[in-house]
């Protein structure tokens, strides 16, 4: 890993800032692939003895319900929906533009969201920007105003 200039390091914390973090968790980065370190017991010292390890105080767990065989399904054929799915993305496949993707989508008729729906939510900032962020499907809110989140 290449080492980041002071001036850069500055950048990214201001970002980091306007995106909304407020809080340092650690000083160095932690690596969530890889495998945790496997914990070591350590021999007591003479004339000591080692702690009992504490115990969480045990909860009632509440009775679950035995599944019935009838909630395991099998795979189901091909659905008009999936139909719908694999016809947008042919379509998509075949946008080479934002403006042509958002064309397409305007003209796709086969998603039932789109007869409830006020306006097309489909994209806001910088075309051309070297970072997208995508959010979950649009609320009430984005639908009125166009806009995603």
């Amino acid at each position: 890993m290449s080492a980041v200039s002071k001036s850069d390091a500055a950048a990214l914390l201001r970002w980091q800032v306007e995106m909304g973090a407020d809080e340092a968790i650690g000083e160095t980065p932690v690596n969530r692939f890889e495998a945790a370190p496997t914990p070591t017991a350590e021999a007591p010292q003479a004339g000591k003895e080692a702690p009992a390890p504490a115990q969480p105080p045990e909860r009632p767990v509440p009775a679950r319900p035995a599944a019935s065989p009838q909630t395991i399904q099998a795979p189901r054929p091909l659905e008009p929906a999936d139909q719908s799915v694999s016809t947008a993305r042919q379509i998509a496949m075949g946008c080479n533009s934002l403006d042509e993707l958002r064309s397409a989508l305007e003209d796709f008729d086969q998603c039932p969201l789109k007869s409830t729906a006020t306006n097309l939510v489909f994209a806001d900032g910088n075309p051309d920007a070297g970072l997208m962020i995508v959010g979950e499907a649009p609320g009430a809110d984005e639908d009125r105003q166009g806009l995603p989140f």
